[in-house]
């Protein structure tokens, strides 16, 4: 018996009826073939088997044998497929990419995950004709944690697997090219966004191209010294510079609010696809108040403190965080706001977020011990 697909949930997404289908503030950038945030009541598959819920901005599996399935376009070849996800103890999720049928799982690629005590094992291969899973690889990883980002960069002949931003299967050979992109899970797991986009597009930003930056949320547009937001729904939609953390003594940024308000700075973040463990510093939603605190391991935003401030609207402002040992400061367009807070996390990640608003970033500096890191923003 097929163990793989009689334990999985496949849903299927459509590349061709997305942009028809999904709301106008969700729709995506030229950069990204498909972004779908799970923000929607409902989303408008086809499930043929099992369930499937839309909760707190992450899709869940709820039952044991899922199918779902949506007749797409061929994405463009090489791209990349990445989605978050949240796995639980003896369950298993993960990516398919190249399917050739949208009414049946079969000869397709795909790439699955097993939490094992404290282990996951990954692996990859595909579905042949007949619907029988053919492994090609897998990999064992020590691992405590629950989220990962998963993604798959197909390019024309073989793919590769990264977790968390590392490679941990190289250049598999593809069985099948082209066709459908989807997910799959068995119960309880539950995935943060879908995005696809070609893996040759071309950016300017100082610090390098897309692949440096994670999406945890939102429809992100990296344009030449200038990244934008654009998905004016949901929460804590972030984007994190991935290839390093830092121990900052100072951080600046520069924002405007396209929509909205609720645009703001992550830093000192555990990792670079959560907020786990994250100091954040935003505008709340009336522009009104500008508020700082800290996300701990359960997740639950702690507040620190807030100021009245004057309308954020659409005029540029600046951020500014000044860290001392184990305390911060913060300034508004050049304004002390407030000081001696206590620090949750002393180092870490940095990016940019936005609530309920769409925002574009045009400066994001980095001081530590070594210098000065641009990560938005031509330099000084």
């Amino acid at each position: 018996m097929n163990y793989f697909l009689t334990l999985i949930t496949l849903i299927l997404l459509n590349f061709g009826i997305e942009a028809l289908t999904a709301p106008p503030s969700s729709r995506h950038s030229q950069n990204i073939a498909l972004f779908e945030p799970f923000e929607r009541p409902e989303l408008d598959w086809h499930t043929l088997r099992g369930n499937w819920v839309i909760k707190d901005g992450w899709l869940e599996a709820q039952a044991p044998n899922n199918l779902s399935l949506a007749p797409i376009n061929a994405p463009t070849q090489p791209y990349r497929l990445q989605t978050r996800l949240e796995i639980q103890p003896k369950a298993k999720m993960g990516l398919i990419f190249n399917a050739q049928f949208p009414e049946r799982l079969a000869a397709a690629q795909a790439v699955q995950l097993e939490q094992i005590g404290q282990s996951l094992m990954v692996r990859c291969g595909f579905f042949d004709q007949t619907g029988l899973w053919q492994l090609q690889d897998e990999v064992k990883i020590r691992s405590t944690t629950s989220q990962y980002k998963l993604s798959v960069s197909v390019d024309a002949f073989d793919y590769s697997v990264s977790l968390n931003g590392t490679t941990v299967l190289k250049q598999q050979p593809l069985r099948y090219r082209g066709g459908l992109p989807g997910l799959m899970a068995t119960r309880k797991s539950r995935f943060d966004n879908l995005q696809l986009e070609p893996s040759n597009t071309q950016t300017n930003v100082v610090a390098g191209d897309s692949s440096l930056w994670t999406t945890v949320g939102g429809a992100w547009q990296i344009e030449s010294a200038l990244i934008r937001q654009q998905y004016p729904q949901g929460y804590d939609r972030s984007l994190m510079f991935n290839p390093q953390s830092f121990a900052p003594k100072r951080l600046r940024l520069r924002l405007r609010h396209t929509q909205g308000n609720g645009a703001g700075l992550i830093f000192n973040a555990s990792n670079d696809f959560t907020l786990t463990n994250a100091q954040m510093v935003r505008f709340d939603e009336t522009g009104k108040r500008l508020f700082w605190g800290y996300f701990p391991t359960d997740g639950e935003f702690v507040g620190q403190g807030a100021a009245n401030v004057p309308l954020a609207g659409m005029t540029p402002h600046q951020i500014q965080i000044e860290l001392q040992h184990d305390t911060y400061s913060v300034w508004l367009d050049g304004q002390l706001l407030a000081q001696h807070l206590k620090l949750h996390s002393l180092e870490g990640y940095v990016g940019v977020t936005t609530s309920k608003s769409a925002a574009q970033f045009s400066v994001l500096d980095v001081s530590t011990s070594q210098g000065i890191k641009h990560l938005i923003g031509a330099t000084p």
